[in-house]
């Protein structure tokens, strides 16, 4: 590890322990003009407005569980650029022994930037992808409605945001393992965020997917052009609406769910796979 990415690293372990804690105070890594970006608590800039936007608003946790998973990183330079997906859980016992929690899942993207005095966070983007649980705890978030179709405008932007597009290439070398493991995360940033032209850069071109639980199917011979994501799950934030995911993929280029694909999804789960292996 160079000591640029070490520095750099420094930074997301405090912000991700910053989450966890619910504190920032003490936590030195926000530039002065940190451009901050929540979907669920709104915008601000600097540390003070960074400590502000991203606090757990709920009653003091017994216990806080969390993983931060698919982290991608890349660094060109003096800018550096990192997704993640953040999952967290909160815990309390009730006056009546009752057992309470909340838990939530959202995308991350940190940009960092080299200052004088070392690397800083410059930018934060977040956006809230699901809620589990006691959700009065934090009623003062901007909430997702899972009974409505999305329509709101989020917050990441794959065109603008993604780590690939902002920073094609990478100043850190990467063992083999290292880049085995961002191929797989950039598959999971293609599945949240709908960049499907970007599976065409990270696939081979005779790729086979085969996603029984989100009913996701490409048939054999078809490419990676032809990917389609065919599922309707209320618990993705990005891909819980069918007709935005249509239009997601005319926005790539990608022709419209095959009739087959969209008659197996109609007729129940696991009649795509069949489909497809027929």
């Amino acid at each position: 590890m160079t000591e640029e990415k070490r520095q750099i690293w420094f930074l997301f372990e405090s912000f991700v322990r910053g989450m966890k804690l619910g504190d920032f105070a003490k936590a030195d890594i926000f530039s002065e003009t940190a451009d901050i970006v929540c979907s669920h608590t709104g915008s601000g800039t600097g540390p003070k407005d960074a400590a502000r936007l991203l606090a757990y608003p709920g009653p003091g946790p017994e216990h806080v569980k969390q993983n931060a998973e698919n982290v991608i990183f890349r660094r060109l330079g003096a800018e550096a650029r990192q997704s993640f997906h953040l999952h967290q859980l909160y815990t309390l016992h009730g006056e009546n022994g009752e057992f309470h929690y909340f838990q939530y899942g959202g995308t991350f993207v940190l940009g960092y930037g080299k200052e004088k005095d070392g690397w800083k966070i410059e930018s934060v983007r977040f956006d809230l992808c699901w809620t589990d649980g006691n959700t009065f705890w934090v009623k003062d978030w901007k909430l997702i409605d899972f009974h409505m179709p999305k329509r709101y405008k989020q917050v990441i932007s794959w065109k603008t945001d993604g780590v690939c597009r902002a920073l094609p290439r990478n100043e850190e070398e990467q063992t083999e393992e290292e880049k085995i493991r961002e191929r797989l995360f950039l598959y999971g940033w293609v599945i949240d965020t709908e960049d499907y032209g970007l599976f065409r850069e990270i696939a081979l071109e005779d790729v086979r997917v085969e996603d029984g639980w989100h009913e996701i199917g490409n048939p054999g011979g078809r490419g990676s052009g032809a990917y389609v994501p065919a599922g309707t799950q209320p618990d993705w934030n990005q891909d819980h609406q069918r007709g935005h995911l249509v239009s997601g993929l005319a926005d790539a280029g990608v022709r419209d769910p095959l009739p087959e694909v969209r008659g197996g999804v109609e007729n129940g789960r696991g009649a795509v796979l069949e489909k497809i292996k027929k």
